[in-house]
């Protein structure tokens, strides 16, 4: 479509062309991620013990699902806490949080690293 002809769009047709690009782009990564799927499931399949169910594409993107929408997992505060504990600790970082917030006083000192993440 040229310039002068997009001039000559209505918003309507505008939106309705997008909604149609959009549409035709979804079905595309669907279909790739379909494919893909379909790969990782062969090659899972190859190595499944005799009990397990065989995996499917949906295993591996689970938007392939009928619906389409997961929720993302929530993380707990105290799994957030620890995971950034655990970095402060790997990178060398201080403690600067006052003893009523569990850390060190703010003396500058460093924190002993979580002994587990929670799951």
């Amino acid at each position: 479509m040229g310039e002068a002809e997009f001039w000559t769009l209505t918003p309507r047709i505008v939106y309705a062309l997008l909604a149609r690009r959009r549409d035709r782009e979804e079905g595309e990564r669907r279909h790739r991620e379909w494919c893909a799927g379909t790969i990782a499931a062969i090659v899972a399949n190859q190595w499944r013990d005799k009990g397990d169910s065989p995996a499917g594409p949906e295993d591996f993107f689970p938007l392939l699902v009928e619906g389409g929408k997961t929720a993302p997992a929530q993380q707990s505060e105290a799994h957030m806490l620890a995971v950034a504990e655990a970095l402060n600790t790997a990178f060398g970082g201080l403690d600067l949080r006052g003893p009523m917030d569990g850390g060190s006083g703010g003396d500058g000192g460093v924190r002993a690293p979580s002994p587990e993440l929670p799951p």
